[in-house]
């Protein structure tokens, strides 16, 4: 039989990892190619076309200088992506931010990153001072 608070230590451990700081970053040009492998990963998990690579390497840096999109990444790989991009509002003068693409890889999901990416993302809507923050979805896609 167990001894009481045996389980806790392990569990403890668990919620540090959960909670710990996933290292979100706001990416540049130069992290056009994770960007890219992430994508070609998110779109080959679900049988969707992705664009070529070179056309990729290409497009995002020019969406990131030109600041129509903004791109955030997570962990060490890294690990995972989001791709917000910002358009004009008819409700406002600042814009909106559409959440368009966020994914992380199946070996590090719930562990909190998605979230971690999430919430970054709107932070930084806001900071760029964005008033309105919309998700795009096609269909429901991800891990549950």
């Amino acid at each position: 039989m167990a001894q009481a608070g045996s389980f806790e230590k392990p569990v403890r451990a668990i919620l540090h990892a959960m909670t710990k700081d996933p290292g979100v970053r706001l990416a540049t040009e130069d992290d056009a190619g994770a960007i890219a492998r992430l994508l070609r990963e998110f779109n080959s998990s679900y049988e969707e076309e992705t664009p070529p690579h070179e056309d990729l390497l290409r497009r995002i840096p020019e969406h990131i200088s030109s600041r129509t999109s903004y791109f955030l990444l997570v962990g060490e790989g890294p690990d995972g992506f989001a791709h917000v991009t910002i358009q004009p509002s008819l409700y406002s003068d600042d814009g909106e931010a559409y959440l368009f693409e966020l994914y992380v890889v199946p070996a590090k999901r719930r562990r909190g990153l998605g979230r971690a990416l999430l919430d970054t993302a709107m932070e930084e809507a806001r900071a760029r001072g964005l008033d309105l923050a919309f998700a795009l979805l096609d269909r429901v896609r991800g891990h549950r």
